[in-house]
């Protein structure tokens, strides 16, 4: 399985986002950065939530929120 994009929607501080990773071959690794607070620690949790189901979050994230990995 190889990710092309990851949309979130009211998880916590990501209220919509958009991420495309990196298709190029040259070039074929997505940096996420950003400012303390911003989201970055919330994208990885949404994206093992969305993976590997609630059951790996913290008791703090087990609610139902929607994400759509495209």
């Amino acid at each position: 399985m190889k990710l092309l994009s990851a949309q979130f929607t009211n998880f916590t501080l990501l209220k919509d986002v958009l991420i495309n990773f990196s298709t190029d071959k040259k070039h074929n690794l997505t940096v996420i950065r950003g400012a303390n607070d911003s989201g970055k620690t919330t994208i990885l949790t949404a994206m093992q939530w969305c993976l590997f189901g609630a059951e790996v979050l913290p008791v703090t994230h087990q609610k139902n929120y929607r994400i759509r990995v495209l």
